[in-house]
């Protein structure tokens, strides 16, 4: 972690307009970030991944969630219905049950 008043180059990785908030990753970082993401899209549409079991879909599971930027993110399960979940990462997402791993 950079110490304070020192300068580092980022970029912005999220940005959410409605409450002003948004995410930066530092620059340096970019290549070991992109190489996690990799690896989470492969355990995601690889063999690992498989949807939650029935009773593992509860609230405060973590998961890793397909969002419609064609990605896999972390994220957890803020409630869970017969077909559908809501979960949140940065935001809130309702998304069928076949879209969580």
């Amino acid at each position: 972690m950079p110490s304070a008043g020192s300068k580092e180059e980022v970029f912005v990785s999220y940005v959410n307009e409605s409450t002003n908030t948004f995410y930066v990753q530092l620059s340096k970082d970019a290549e070991a970030l992109n190489a996690l993401m990799d690896a989470v899209h492969e355990h995601c549409t690889g063999g690992a991944g498989q949807q939650l079991a029935f009773e593992d879909r509860k609230p405060a599971t973590p998961c890793c969630a397909l969002y419609e930027d064609g990605g896999w993110y972390r994220a957890v399960i803020l409630n869970c219905f017969v077909e559908d979940a809501v979960v949140s990462n940065h935001s809130l997402l309702t998304l069928k049950l076949k879209m969580l791993v």
